[in-house]
């Protein structure tokens, strides 16, 4: 058993290290239902199952660029922006300055 733990792990990592981004959880969730949607609804907008969405959710698989495309066409580009976990604050900074502008410090 602890063989299969083990592939599986690598497998998830090794799907990581494939180009795309994560999705932030909680802040995803909140967006889906304050806006009177289902995840189903949205995973069939982004071109993927139900169940695999949840699970890539869940397991911070990337999403690859088309999937990340139907969520920004979606949710729109500013709230999307608030999903997407970049892996670190100076790309974080870089894309939202080549697609807003300048940055902007979050509000307290």
């Amino acid at each position: 058993m602890g063989l299969q733990v083990n592939t599986q792990k690598s497998a998830t990592s090794s799907i990581r290290k494939e180009s795309g981004y994560v999705l932030k959880k909680r802040k995803l969730h909140k967006w889906i239902y304050r806006n009177n949607l289902t995840q189903p609804y949205v995973a069939r907008q982004m071109g993927i199952e139900p169940l695999k969405f949840k699970a890539m959710v869940k397991d911070k698989v990337p999403f690859n660029k088309f999937q990340l495309k139907q969520l920004i066409d979606l949710m729109g580009a500013e709230e999307a922006f608030k999903v997407i976990y970049f892996p670190t604050m100076t790309q974080r900074k870089e894309v939202y300055q080549k697609v807003f502008g300048n940055y902007k410090e979050r509000p307290k």
